[in-house]
């Protein structure tokens, strides 16, 4: 057993909570990872955890001797900062270890979640920009595509930005609905800049083409965002816990 093998269960399931949370935020692995990591980490604290996930949130339940808590969290994948994902995995890996204890953990684990970014926004604007640069040329190598991508790629950049400084406040609206409009113009969008690009330059038939594909994946993106809203389950509102 760990260094918490005495730790209050309470403060065992507080802290498998946070963790949990976290990785339904942050995590682009999949379902499996996510309930792993956190079965393995209760055990590394001498209690049994096991996760019903859905969706848009997660039910954990943590049993220690004589003692059992649910928890109900809400948590969707955002546009996660992989400085937090990197400094998480040391963490988990210390506490599966045994090296550290519960409070030492959880200590940790806000100062992963509280911590500002490693750059600057404006740092991070250009880094937007010279990545939309770079890719431009992949699809049309033309003055006018690179041209157009950089205006497209810093409206991209605007918003990435806007998301992030909107994330710290408590009223801010989810980081996907500004993260929607950049993830079309770097995907779909340039499918439609080539199609016009292309259909500008007299070649009809491939501008059309091009057109008639952006026209059919975004509206297979709209139908599976609007399926996936109406199938959803109602979020909860706010976490709950209680003993059993």
């Amino acid at each position: 057993m760990g260094p918490d093998t005495r730790a209050a269960p309470d403060e065992v399931a507080s802290f498998l909570a946070r963790l949990t949370g976290l990785l339904l935020r942050s995590s682009g692995e999949g379902a499996a990872l996510i309930e792993r990591t956190v079965r393995h980490t209760a055990r590394a604290l001498g209690a049994e955890a096991s996760v019903l996930l859905v969706p848009d949130g997660a039910a954990l339940t943590v049993a220690t001797p004589g003692a059992s808590r649910t928890v109900t969290l809400r948590g969707v994948p955002e546009v996660f900062r992989l400085d937090q994902v990197v400094a998480l995995k040391p963490l988990v890996q210390d506490v599966q270890a045994g090296r550290i204890g519960v409070a030492e953990a959880d200590r940790r684990l806000a100062a992963i979640e509280t911590s500002g970014p490693p750059y600057p926004w404006w740092l991070k604007l250009l880094g937007v920009v010279l990545f939309t640069l770079g890719f431009a040329p992949l699809m049309q190598a033309t003055w006018y595509e690179i041209g157009a991508t950089a205006v497209l790629g810093t409206v991209a950049a605007v918003l990435a930005a806007a998301a992030t400084r909107l994330a710290l406040r408590p009223d801010r609206p989810p980081r996907l609905v500004l993260l929607l409009p950049g993830f079309f113009t770097l995907t779909v969008g340039s499918l439609g800049m080539r199609g016009l690009t292309t259909l500008a330059g007299g070649y009809v038939i491939e501008g059309f083409r091009d057109l008639l594909k952006l026209v059919t994946i975004v509206t297979a993106i709209a139908v599976g965002l609007v399926l996936g809203a109406v199938l959803a389950q109602p979020a909860v509102t706010s976490p709950s816990a209680e003993g059993g």
